[in-house]
Order: C-alpha cells, then structure tokens, then sequence
C-alpha cells in the first residue's frame, strides 16, 4: 500500500509492484511493501520508504529515506492484525514523520510543496494498493485527521450557550470544569457567567498531544438606571 501527496487527484499510475502510484508525477510517497521484489532493490523483510513522484524503487536519487523494516523488531507484519499509522507534518520546522505502532520509522527534513510542487499549498492526500501475481487484503481506518481549524474566540451574552468543537482524536481534557457540558467530549457546549479562557488537550493512540484554548467572552448589560 502507499499514501500519496499529489496536486491532481485524477491521476492514476501503474498497478502491480507499482502501487497504483508510479507514474504520478509529481507526488509524495509512503510505501508499505510486504512483497521482497529484487528489481526494486527492496530488502527482504516487510518494509517502508519515503519517495518522490512515485518512484517505489529504492535505487535512485527519488527514494527519499529508507526502506526501514516497518517493525524494529519483527520482519514480518502480515499478522492478520490492524497496525497504526501516524504522519505528522511540521510546517514550522519542514519536518515530514512515519510512525508505526507509534514508533518512529521514517522522517522527511525539507518543504515538500516546494521542493516537489512548485511552491503549491493546496495538495491532496490518498492511499492506493495494487499486487501483480499475488494477492492480498488491503485496507485503511481513518481514526481521526489531525488536521483541524484552530478553535475559535467568541463573545456571547450572559445566559448564552455555545458548542465548543475541537476535531477528532483518542481521548479530551478540558479546563476548568466550570459551566461545561462534559471534560472529555470534543464538543462540549459552556455557559460562562464571566470571561473565561477553556483549554483542551487532545490525545491521540500514540500518547502524542495537541493543545488549544479558546477565550469566550461574556458581553454584561449595561445598567442605565
């Protein structure tokens, strides 16, 4: 299987040992290869990569980082078993991360819309699979996308309620636990009676943290006498 970045999401590459994604020019790639295929200079134990306009083999100047064994301490993840799969991306430090079963496996230091697609910031993401002779089951969960609207300050009247909403994760932690619906929920709805500044720590399977607040305002009526 692989998980591609592309700017064209019509696009379809070449199907066997290919992926489905080589031949997509210009895109970004994560491999997960279960399959040893010597023409591709792949190791012989399950393992994955990084590379660039969908160039799967581990030969040339495309392959990016890796290939790693998916596993540190196990050659063969064909265990009938769902695995976890992390990618961050950091656009402050161009740090593009692989975890597997919430180890790191692969990084990525370098501005991919930059160095891959001209400068472009609207890109589209996607899995493919494919198998030439052989076969087998392919399929992904999206647990949760990380990537969320940052919450958003409001100012509401004295008796006002308003939903709160931070995206999807494993487990919330709100504060303080004042005039809030429910602490560990992603969209409680709160009443404040005063200005208040909630935050919430978002955790995902791995044990990695997301932090927001949000400063919701209470607009008091004037007393004219």
């Amino acid at each position: 299987m692989a998980f591609a970045l592309v700017n064209n999401p019509a696009r379809l590459g070449l199907g066997g040992g290919f992926f489905g994604i080589s031949g997509v020019t210009p895109s970004f790639v994560v491999e997960f290869d279960t399959y040893w295929n010597p023409g591709f200079a792949d190791p012989m134990f399950d393992h994955m990569s990084i590379a660039s306009n969908g160039n799967v083999a581990h030969s040339n100047l495309q392959n990016l980082a890796g290939p790693v064994s998916m596993q540190p301490d196990s050659s063969n993840v064909e265990d009938c078993q769902e695995h976890d799969v992390r990618l961050t991306w950091d656009p402050v430090t161009d740090s593009f991360k692989v975890y597997f079963d919430c180890e790191l496996r692969l990084s990525y230091q370098g501005d991919i819309s930059a160095n891959f697609f001209g400068g472009t910031r609207l890109l589209y993401w996607g899995m493919s699979a494919a198998t030439a002779s052989r076969y087998n089951y392919h399929s992904f969960c999206l647990d949760y996308l990380g990537v969320v609207l940052p919450l958003r300050d409001t100012t509401i009247c004295i008796g006002d309620t308003v939903n709160l909403n931070t995206g999807t994760g494993f487990s919330y932690a709100w504060s303080p636990a004042t005039n809030i619906s429910d602490l560990n929920v992603p969209n409680p709805r709160v009443w404040p009676t005063a200005t208040t500044m909630y935050t919430v720590i978002v955790t995902d399977e791995c044990g990695g943290e997301r932090y927001d607040t949000v400063l919701i305002t209470v607009d008091l009526p004037s007393d004219l006498g």
